[in-house]
């Protein structure tokens, strides 16, 4: 399925350094930020243009409950970029490739904002 995002240029913030890690997944930094434990993982995937930023009332309070990510998808927040013409099913391969790479485990609790929503479904499918 393709569907076009607008990307905003990596490195956001640049100056400030990321709230979380960047983790190498499959050729290119993808900015993930974990904290708390527990199961099942919270992922908080932001919307379009949004980046893991727009998470962080949010992820503070799950934190205290349980794990939770929230993560730049690539060309977004502090992630290096990815394609032009990002698909869905790229943007889902990533995120899966993200979470191995991190060792992150599952279960997921997937939670989307907007097109986040989408990429979830999707990641749910493909999975």
């Amino acid at each position: 399925m393709r569907f076009q995002q607008p990307h905003a240029p990596g490195n956001t913030s640049p100056g400030y350094p990321p709230p979380g890690r960047l983790v190498d997944s499959g050729g290119r930094k993808l900015h993930l930020h974990g904290s708390g434990e527990g199961t099942p993982t919270v992922i908080l995937m932001a919307g379009a243009g949004a980046f893991s930023i727009d998470w962080a009332l949010v992820q503070q309070e799950v934190a205290g409950t349980t794990r939770v990510c929230s993560y730049d998808r690539a060309g977004l927040g502090w992630s290096d970029p990815g394609p032009a013409e990002e698909t869905v099913e790229e943007t889902v391969e990533d995120l899966h490739l993200l979470l191995r790479a991190a060792g992150e485990t599952g279960p997921y609790l997937l939670v989307g904002a907007s097109i986040g929503g989408v990429y979830n479904r999707a990641y749910q499918h493909g999975r």
